[in-house]
Order: C-alpha cells, then structure tokens, then sequence
C-alpha cells in the first residue's frame, strides 16, 4: 500500500493521497478517465484534471509497504500536514487524510452513510456507458481482471443480493448475454451443502406451484 503525490507541473500544486494497489501509473489514468467524465464534482483535483491537459500530471510514491490500514491512515494525514496539501496555493487536498475524509475528496470514504442522490447515480451509469461503449475498453476492463479470485461473501452481502433479486424476471437479452460471459468458464466444486440447498429450494419451488393449482 502506497501514500502518493500527485503533482501537477503547470500549477506547481500537488495532491496527496493512498492507494492499496500496486501500480500507481495506472491509477493516475484512471483518476484522469473519471475527472473527465464528470466525477467528483466538488473535488479540487478532479476539477484540476478536467482543465489541465495529461502531460502535466505525474504521480510518485512517497511510502510504500505499509501493511496496516490504521497506518496507511496515519501516514498520509502526517504528510498531508506537512506538506500543507490542503492549502490552497499548495495543493489539492479538501480534507486531512483517513477517515476524515470529506464528501467529495477523491478518496470517497468521507461518503460513508450518506444517500446517494439521483443526479450522482445518474452521473455514474452515464460515465460508465460512455467507458464500456468502447469494445476495446471492454477487452481492456476483462484482461485487468482475469484470473482474480472473488472476494468472499458475507451473510449480510448474500441477503442483500437476495432480496434485489426477488421478483426479477431477466428479459431474453440479459439471459443470451449472461450465458455467453460464462461459456467455457470451469464451474466451481459444488460443496455438500449447496448441492442440498438446491434441492430444498427445487422441492420447495414444485411444491408451491402444485399448492397454487386449482
């Protein structure tokens, strides 16, 4: 995990920021993808990048290998410190670094339990159409991720995805797309209890469609 800065050569005005990645060259790029497709609104860097051009921006290490979040949190609000980044004629920092990190800073963390309103969800699908329109950004997006393991699951996740699916009929479309992104992908080992889970749920689906018959 990384504390950066990002500079920005036209402005002499720097950020300072984290990123639990490992490639901080990448990230810069994709910082520059959202700020021109309109993230962010109330963000001083992203309104930096969206007036300057690519080649002034550059990003640096200014630690790597922390290993904690609780040190990656401290590390970058001692150097936001000292570096004065939430001066306005130094840089671009709105909030102090870690958790206290505002609604709007580019961390997004400062978002925590707040509603996301219409407009922003808005913004959000029509920036991320406009990215996946491209086929080559596509092939791109699946290459960067391929071969990583999904995180596990929680309770909680499983119930939420359960109860947003229920009562969601997939039109023809959405089957045909969903059946050639698995074609030829190896299907996990099905464990003990998900094989039984299946057969409870397929017994007690026939069941209620016998209970419903006149």
């Amino acid at each position: 995990m990384f504390v950066y800065v990002i500079v920005n050569s036209a402005s002499l005005k720097l950020y300072v920021g984290q990123h639990k990645g490992e490639n901080l060259q990448r990230y810069l790029r994709q910082k520059q993808s959202h700020a021109r497709a309109g993230e962010s609104q109330t963000s001083h860097l992203y309104a930096a990048m969206r007036k300057y051009p690519k080649n002034v921006w550059s990003i640096h290490p200014l630690l790597s290998g922390i290993e904690t979040k609780k040190e990656l949190d401290e590390q970058e609000k001692l150097l936001i410190r000292a570096l004065k980044a939430q001066h306005p004629d130094v840089g671009y920092n709105i909030g102090s670094g870690g958790e206290s990190a505002p609604c709007g800073n580019t961390h997004g963390r400062g978002n925590r339990g707040r509603v996301m309103s219409e407009t922003w969800r808005r913004r959000l699908k029509e920036a991320a159409i406009r990215r996946f329109a491209s086929a080559q950004e596509r092939v791109k997006h699946s290459a960067a991720h391929k071969g990583k393991s999904m995180p596990p699951r929680s309770e909680a996740h499983c119930r939420h995805l359960s109860e947003a699916l229920m009562g969601h009929h997939p039109s023809a479309d959405q089957i045909l797309h969903q059946s050639l992104a698995q074609k030829g992908r190896p299907k996990p080992p099905r464990t003990e209890e998900h094989i039984r889970n299946n057969a409870d749920a397929v017994r007690a689906y026939w069941a209620a469609q016998k209970a419903a018959k006149p």
